[in-house]
């Protein structure tokens, strides 16, 4: 965890997969179809996700978690959709 100090107090953050992506880009080159596109993280593709619940795990509810998994789910699904502003344009 990046902020050690504060593990009693967060329940839980946002995974950044840069990993996904670098090793993404490590592969195209390698197969000799890298191209410039951007790369956009998302659940599905392992770019993006929710953290560990660490110090929490015990504390937060077992349906809790069956039912995140569920919007998990959903969402990579497209049972639910995910609008923000500064979500970028997949196309």
């Amino acid at each position: 965890m990046s902020a050690a100090e504060y593990c009693s107090e967060l329940i839980t953050s946002v995974n950044k997969g840069m990993d996904v992506a670098v090793k993404d880009a490590i592969e195209s080159v390698v197969d000799n179809k890298f191209d410039n596109k951007t790369f956009v993280g998302t659940l599905d593709n392992g770019g993006t996700g929710l953290a560990p619940f660490h110090e929490w795990d015990s504390k937060v509810p077992a349906d809790q978690k069956s039912e995140l998994d569920q919007i998990k789910a959903d969402i990579i699904s497209g049972k639910i959709t995910v609008k923000s502003k500064a979500q970028p344009a997949t196309s």
